[in-house]
């Protein structure tokens, strides 16, 4: 494990923690076998970025957009944790932005399926995928299976939302940071060799969360991100015809993550089904729009 931590020192590597540690696991597993791994990510950033495109039927056309016929339909994929920037074995948000608005740009596609895994990841990605959807010139449905936290700000302004399996989980809708105890004990400490921060007399307010904190008062800081929670919340209220009571609609809203079908109960999807029936909701969208 030293070995490899010492390999993926200079990467630009995130680690979502519900999945983090079996990848790891598979990493260490190829390296054993000989695989070349940076050639391995390398393929999967690529496959990550490629676009299919099909017939209003579902048939496979190719990736190449400009040998696209007219009348078909674009499928995007965003999968993993949620970054604005690509990483060492995906592609960031802002590449998705790239490949989605050429898709907008092309009279040949007439929508687009975005299947999306993710459990989440930056606020930024999330409020950067938002913006994608909503400047949306034609349908878009997800068909997701995982969508939480972050993947729900960026879906909130797709057509419609599909869960694949009544298992899928939805949710997780909140705000989280993590502060490094060894970090913020450096940054407290008097250490002639490390650097000191030195702030404005005028300046009383700026980083004040974190300069809090290092002294060891987190409130400031949980007051932050909580004000970055409400937005987020009322951002959901606003794009979501949440269902139920004022009380379920807080429990919706305070970071549960539910089964789809529950999910669909509290208004977070529209429906549960296959690829297929993700693909018939799209073109009853499209129909609509001529």
């Amino acid at each position: 494990m030293e070995a490899f931590l010492r390999y993926i020192a200079s990467q630009d590597f995130a680690i979502d923690q519900r999945w983090g540690y079996a990848f790891l696991q598979e990493i260490l597993l190829s390296k054993s076998m000989g695989i070349d791994i940076e050639a391995q990510f390398a393929q999967q950033r690529e496959e990550s970025n490629s676009i299919d495109f099909l017939t209003r039927k579902g048939q496979l056309l190719g990736t190449n957009l400009t040998d696209v016929p007219a009348n078909s339909i674009a499928v995007v994929s965003y999968s993993g944790v949620m970054m604005v920037n690509d990483g060492w074995c995906s592609s960031g948000v802002k590449s998705f932005d790239k490949r989605v608005r050429a898709l907008y740009e092309s009279s040949a596609v007439r929508g687009i399926l975005f299947e999306m895994d993710t459990g989440g990841g930056q606020a930024d990605a999330g409020d950067i995928m938002f913006n994608t959807l909503a400047d949306k010139n034609k349908p878009v449905v997800i068909h997701t299976t995982m969508m939480a936290s972050a993947g729900i700000n960026g879906g909130l302004q797709a057509t419609e939302i599909i869960a694949a399996a009544p298992s899928t989980k939805i949710g997780s809708i909140g705000v989280m940071a993590t502060l490094s105890k060894k970090g913020l004990a450096e940054l407290a400490e008097d250490n002639p060799e490390g650097e000191h921060t030195i702030y404005s007399r005028t300046s009383p307010n700026k980083n004040k969360e974190l300069r809090q904190a290092i002294q060891g008062n987190f409130i400031p800081y949980e007051d932050f991100i909580t004000k970055i929670d409400a937005s987020f919340m009322e951002k959901v209220r606003k794009n979501r015809d949440l269902k139920g009571s004022a009380e379920r609609q807080e429990h919706t809203l305070s970071g549960e993550l539910f089964l789809a079908k529950e999910a669909k109960s509290r208004g977070l999807i529209d429906g549960i089904g296959s690829r297929n029936y993700a693909l018939r909701r799209l073109n009853s969208h499209i129909n609509f729009s001529k």
